[in-house]
């Protein structure tokens, strides 16, 4: 028997600043012997208007090589480009751009993922609100959506992704959340099966910290420290409370 396969539809690219549960969770599959394909939202025309800073860059170079393979070839992603990407912007935020930028994809996304021998799955797993189309697309024996935040908490959610989300968590296997917060959304999502999945911490990573940095010699203990982005979403009237 071959190794088992994984398909991951998410919304950030696997060699993103922004590392995220999807990241570790794809690591934990590889390490635990499994084939992954890591397949991000979509670039477009309408992303190079914005300017071709380092992310695009990297997105951009993902496209152009037909993806990335990495962990000694047990993982390749790769970043499709399309004609139209959903975003939460005039014309980009129809529910038509949703469903069918992959059908504008060049070359075709699903296409380019079979040829990569990933068209027959034994899990197929979602954190993206933009990839509902692998439902349709891709042969699985199970699949699963991962809820990792309130997605309406954010700038480039829309109302079509409300119904996608919906659509989306009524489709799959399981739904999965990190937060006992998400709990009752997950819920009215409508799931067929939830299940409360925890973040976890590699320790290994963060060892060194143990050791008190040099800068922080002259600070008096106990000292938090926060990893993680500073975005739309972060607390900074917390954090000022808390110094």
């Amino acid at each position: 028997m071959g190794r088992p396969k994984l398909l991951m539809a998410c919304a950030n690219y696997w060699q993103s600043p922004l590392q995220v549960g999807s990241h570790h969770l794809a690591r934990g599959f590889v390490a635990a012997g499994w084939d992954v394909a890591f397949v991000s939202d979509p670039i477009s025309p309408f992303h190079l208007l914005q300017g071709l800073g380092p992310e695009l860059r990297d997105r951009f170079t993902a496209y152009r090589r037909g993806g990335v393979s990495d962990l000694d070839g047990r993982l390749w992603s790769y970043v499709p480009a399309t004609l139209l990407s959903p975003h939460n912007k005039p014309l980009l935020r129809s529910r038509w751009v949703h469903q069918h930028w992959a059908s504008l994809s060049q070359p075709n996304v699903a296409e380019v993922v079979r040829a990569r021998g990933f068209g027959k799955v034994d899990l197929l797993y979602f954190d993206s609100l933009s990839q509902n189309f692998w439902l349709d697309r891709v042969t699985r024996h199970r699949s699963v959506f991962r809820v990792a935040d309130r997605n309406s908490g954010f700038r480039k959610f829309t109302p079509a992704m409300q119904r996608l989300e919906q659509e989306l968590a009524t489709s799959v296997d399981t739904v999965v959340y990190p937060a006992s917060q998400l709990r009752r959304h997950v819920e009215e999502l409508g799931a067929r099966r939830s299940l409360y999945l925890p973040n976890g911490v590699d320790f290994a990573h963060f060892e060194p910290l143990r050791r008190k940095p040099r800068e922080l010699e002259a600070y008096p203990t106990p000292i938090a420290i926060y990893v993680g982005s500073m975005d739309e979403w972060f607390d900074f009237t917390l954090m000022d409370a808390a110094v």
